[in-house]
C-alpha cells in the first residue's frame, strides 16, 4: 500500500499569513506586485478584528500596522518630489485632525 499523505490540513494563502506573522515572511521591495508592507499588516489587523480576536492580539496587530504603515509612508516621502511632499504635507495635516477627533 502506497503512504497516504492526507490532503493539506490549511490553505496555501493561511500558509503564507501564518508564516507572515511570525516573520518568516521578509519583502525586500517593500511588498509584492506594488503593494507595501502595511498591505499585510492591515490583512492581519482586519481578520483579526472581523473574526472577535482578543483585545491583546488586536492591539499587537495594531501596533504592527502602523508601524508598517510609517515605514511605507517614510519611503514614498523618500522617494517624492517637492510637490509631491507638499500635497502629502496637507493630506497628513488632514489626517491628523481626524484621529485627534
Amino acid at each position: 500500500m502506497r503512504n497516504y499523505v492526507p490532503y493539506m490540513e490549511y490553505a496555501p494563502y493561511m500558509m503564507r499569513d501564518k508564516a507572515w506573522r511570525e516573520g518568516h515572511l521578509n519583502y525586500e521591495d517593500g511588498g509584492t506586485s506594488g503593494n507595501g508592507r502595511s498591505y499585510y499588516s492591515r490583512r492581519m489587523y482586519m481578520e483579526g478584528k472581523n473574526s472577535g480576536a482578543d483585545d491583546q492580539k488586536s492591539m499587537k496587530d495594531l501596533d504592527h500596522y502602523i508601524k508598517d504603515l510609517g515605514e511605507d509612508l517614510v519611503e514614498m516621502i523618500n522617494k517624492a518630489t517637492p510637490e509631491e511632499k507638499q500635497v502629502l504635507s496637507s493630506k497628513l495635516a488632514q489626517l491628523s485632525t481626524k484621529v485627534m477627533k
